[in-house]
């Protein structure tokens, strides 16, 4: 039996935009030039929203390829990247989050100044309460309650006064901060309240854009009850550009399966034409089967897997046929 090439379909995001499968590279690119070519100097915050699977993160990456291609050598933006979901399960996100940033922050040689700034910062952010549920009246006095718990503890914290410190930094040098949350909608519902919490108390600060990935669905849920707002309308005060992933049109997913299968099992090259007719006939089938790329990732490593262990055993359209259904439908 000839094998097939042994190396699984990576469900990690692509980096480079020549790979790009599902015209993702154009919209990218011209966001990047956008970020690019703003004089704005206010603070910004964009999202790519898509479902799970969709790829936001891939489309994250080719963003970021744009981006420092489109600077070359010149002052590039300060850029900081934050996964919450690899420390999910913390308490302390958000303090997580301001080490990331002045982990990127000491790396300059302008901005390592808001190093202790921000640290400071922090420690005040931290302390505050999210928004309370205006739904139920019983969260809403123990929210009432623990305000004035807070005045007496914070009395001589003056958040406001630390703010305008690091905003009076950020306008003195002009240097641009571009700062990458992924995977938002990973989260629990309370760490995603905690995401949102840190967003709208430094969205704001100048020279400083925000963009955010994650499932409006998803989020708009974890963020329901708070103020009288749904959570989709909450989303909409934080974020001033959303950017709707175009949704991955079946026959462009079909077309990668279908290619990369071809491509990778030798046995195509050679066969049979009694046998390829039914190959077409099998995969025109699959036309509105797969929704997302995670699917077609999925179901590739599934067929790469089993071929290489019982391929010379049973008919390679018939196996392809049944892993498909199993891993979809399983």
């Amino acid at each position: 039996m000839e094998k097939s090439n042994k190396r699984l379909a990576s469900d990690k995001p692509l980096e480079n935009p020549k790979y790009d499968k599902l015209g993702y590279a154009n919209v990218s690119k011209k966001l990047a030039q956008q970020i690019l070519n703003t004089s704005s100097k206010e603070g910004f915050v964009i999202s790519v929203e898509g479902e799970w699977g969709s790829g936001k993160s891939t489309f994250i990456e080719f963003f970021v390829f744009y981006l420092k291609q489109f600077y070359g050598s010149g002052e590039r933006p300060i850029l900081v990247r934050f996964n919450p979901w690899i420390f999910s399960g913390h308490k302390d996100l958000i303090q997580q989050f301001f080490i990331q940033l002045n982990i990127e922050l000491k790396k300059d040689s302008i901005l390592s100044c808001l190093v202790r700034y921000v640290r400071e910062y922090a420690a005040l952010i931290e302390k505050l309460p999210f928004e309370p549920s205006l739904t139920r009246p019983i969260e809403f006095i123990l929210w009432l309650l623990q305000q004035v718990v807070r005045l007496i503890n914070l009395y001589n914290d003056d958040i406001s006064k630390q703010k305008n410190l690091i905003i009076r930094e950020l306008v003195k040098h002009d240097r641009r901060i571009l700062i990458i949350i992924d995977d938002i909608d990973r989260l629990s519902d309370e760490e995603v309240k905690q995401i949102f919490k840190l967003i709208k108390a430094v969205a704001n600060f100048h020279n400083i854009i925000y963009i955010l990935a994650f499932d409006r669905h998803v989020i708009a849920k974890a963020l329901s009850g708070v103020q009288i707002a749904s959570g989709s309308d909450f989303i909409d005060k934080i974020v001033q550009l959303p950017i709707d992933l175009p949704k991955p049109q079946p026959l462009t997913l079909i077309q990668w399966f279908k290619e990369d299968l071809e491509l990778r099992i030798a046995y195509f090259n050679k066969m049979p034409e009694h046998e390829r007719n039914r190959w077409q006939s099998i995969i025109s089938n699959f036309n509105n089967l797969f929704t997302s790329p995670r699917q077609v990732v999925r179901s590739l490593n599934a067929i790469y897997t089993t071929y290489q262990l019982i391929g010379d055993e049973v008919n390679i359209v018939d196996l392809i046929s049944l892993e498909v259904i199993r891993t979809l439908y399983k």
